[in-house]
């Protein structure tokens, strides 16, 4: 006797072979019994949308609901349909109904549903506590794991996330999002080695993710022993296998070619907000000669700040590009008519190389953001200085003509009114204080067994370390110098403060040390504006030599070290010169304020000079 269990249960079969028509038939000769006639509705909703018709998708299942207000899969499937098609608010709706009709395992699968959602609003916390309470009913939930790690994650709860992910990752070992995160969290805590074999691993799973690809480059300049021809050619894999298939054969322009005309200039980046980047931007749209020249700024972000507002109202043309795809981003700037198309991201989170890769503007260049090549033949310039690329050491990782400043390739703004400079802090402890500033990351095995010579060699001197998230990232650190003589109580940590508190933080050291092979850049800035000194290593690539500009354009060569004894030796002398560190830190800032560092006028005049050297230099071709 054929009934409506029976026939959903064949139709069932039939559907999972992917005869959907033959399924479909039995569901809708289901609708007669109303005892399954909600699960009918669910089932020919289910293959509506196997079909890609949404819209009787959503028909059946709000059919279903309407049948049976009860029947829980309605409801999980009307978030389903939702969640799809981006509409995340009527998704949790709809899970929070399932949810509150269902228990036990099936009810943590809609909450694990449901944490996604909110995930996608950014009502993280709220995300978390529905992920808790799915792992709560099904402790080894392998996508609440997975989820809930993904949300510790950006709430920088770093231990906690790593947790969850490795737990994830035992259950999901071939899932490329879980090595990606994880290469991200061990990263952030300073575990460089680790995260550049997990974001390897996700490669291996994804091979043509651009951007996984671009992370783990980036990620590898962190690497200590790293060599810039290692590196490029990092790089050079990269543009040859995203970047190639979209160089232009014979690039067509427009724009006149008429040398002294006014040029059109576009910046493109996705940090036009507080962060780092927009430091040293704003002040060159300040200045910028609008006689001369016409500011474009592209923004690669939906995130709005303060600081995007004043930038905004620093340009003459502003175009949100977020929304928009390579080829419409490219076609944009021919369309308005660039000249001098500039990058500010290199391969940092964000970037649009894919558009550069087209070339939509006569003459590309990169700066700021990236200290390195992009590998893009498309990519004609790369500005920098004479002190991290002196002529004849550099040229060769770089696909780049190499655009020297003559001065600092940065130009240096602080957010807000400066803190005065303190007093000198070994007056007032009895002891000498060190201290780094930088990014964990930053902070690899060699760097911090030097920093531990440095301290054997200063028995009362101690240690500060500033934005080292708890847990994992400062174990590490304290192992570390541990393991090299140097006892707890000699090193601190500084908490997460404001920006105002983090630069009074730093007057509270005598002298601050600078990572190697990524040097400090920003931060050793705003050490050197408050008063410290700054000790650093000149390496033999780019990004190994930020400090070396920083403390060449201030006169300050005394604090550069060829290598690693020698660096020893500089910050002991140092704080074995109290006089001299006093003398520095009354100083210091009116140095840095006098110096091109913060001459704007003169760093722009320099770099429109050059640009516009590019310029005629294209027109004569």
């Amino acid at each position: 006797m054929v009934d409506g269990q029976s026939l959903i249960t064949l139709g069932n079969t039939f559907e999972d072979e992917g005869q959907l028509d033959k399924a479909e038939q039995l569901y809708r000769q289901a609708l007669q019994y109303p005892e399954v006639l909600a699960r009918a509705r669910v089932n020919l909703g289910n293959i509506a949308s196997a079909r890609g018709d949404g819209q009787k998708a959503l028909e059946n299942y709000r059919k279903a609901v309407s049948a049976d207000p009860d029947y829980a899969g309605g409801y999980a499937n009307l978030g389903r349909l939702h969640f799809l098609n981006n509409q995340f608010e009527a998704a949790v709706s709809q899970y929070r109904k399932a949810a509150a009709l269902l228990h036990g395992p099936a009810k943590a699968e809609i909450l694990v549903s449901l944490g996604n959602a909110l995930n996608y609003l950014e009502q993280r916390e709220e995300a978390r506590k529905v992920l808790e309470e799915a792992l709560s009913i099904t402790p080894g939930h392998p996508w609440a794991h997975k989820q809930l790690g993904h949300i510790l994650m950006v709430l920088k709860q770093l231990p906690e996330s790593m947790d969850h992910l490795n737990k994830a990752l035992e259950a999901l070992p071939d899932d490329a999002d879980i090595y990606t995160w994880l290469g991200k969290v061990l990263c952030d805590q300073g575990f460089v080695e680790d995260s550049v074999q997990h974001l390897k691993a996700a490669l291996d799973i994804t091979p043509d993710h651009i951007y996984l690809r671009g992370m783990a480059i980036f990620t590898m300049n962190y690497l200590p022993g790293i060599s810039g021809e290692a590196l490029y050619n990092e790089h050079l894999d990269y543009a040859d296998r995203f970047c190639k298939p979209f160089y232009p054969k014979q690039p067509v322009y427009a724009n006149t070619p008429e040398p002294e005309r006014r040029l059109r200039v576009g910046y493109v980046s996705s940090d036009f907000r507080t962060h780092p980047v927009s430091v040293f931007l704003e002040p060159l749209l300040e200045q910028h000669d609008r006689n001369r020249f016409e500011i474009h700024c592209f923004y690669n972000n939906r995130r709005i700040d303060g600081i995007t507002t004043r930038l905004k109202k620093l340009s003459d043309r502003w175009h949100e590009i977020a929304d928009r795809d390579d080829e419409a981003v490219a076609s944009l700037i021919k369309s308005e008519g660039i000249d001098i198309l500039v990058d500010l991201n290199g391969l940092t989170d964000g970037h649009r190389l894919l558009v550069f890769a087209r070339k939509p503007a006569p003459i590309q260049m990169t700066w700021l953001g990236y200290l390195g090549t992009t590998g893009l033949q498309t990519m004609d310039y790369r500005i920098c200085d004479r002190f991290t690329d002196p002529p004849g050491l550099t040229e060769k990782f770089h696909t780049e003509i190499l655009l020297r400043m003559p001065d600092s390739q940065w130009c240096y703004r602080c957010y807000e009114e400066l803190p005065p400079v303190g007093p000198q802090p070994m007056d007032s402890n009895g002891y000498p204080l060190l201290g780094s500033f930088n990014n964990v990351a930053k902070l690899n095995d060699e760097v911090l067994e030097l920093w531990a010579q440095i301290l054997n060699r200063l028995p009362h001197a101690k240690i500060a370390f500033a934005g080292i998230p708890e847990g994992y990232a400062r174990e590490r650190i304290l192992k570390k110098m541990g393991g090299a003589g140097i006892v707890p109580e000699r090193i601190g940590f500084l908490h997460r403060v404001s920006y105002r508190e983090y630069l009074a933080a730093i007057s509270k050291v005598d002298i601050a040390l600078d990572p190697f092979p990524y040097n400090g850049g920003t931060t050793s800035v705003d050490t050197l504006v408050m008063g410290v000194p700054l000790v650093s290593l000149e390496g033999g690539h780019s990004i190994a030599r930020g400090g070396c500009s920083l403390l060449s354009n201030l006169g300050l060569q005394e604090l550069l070290a060829a290598n690693k004894d020698e660096y020893i030796e500089k910050a002991c002398r140092l704080v074995g010169s109290p006089d001299y560190l006093r003398e520095l830190r009354r100083t210091l800032r009116e140095r840095v304020e006098a110096s091109p560092l913060m001459d704007s006028i003169r760093f722009t005049m320099a770099l429109e000079e050059n640009y516009r050297r590019c310029w005629v230099s294209w027109c004569n071709k």
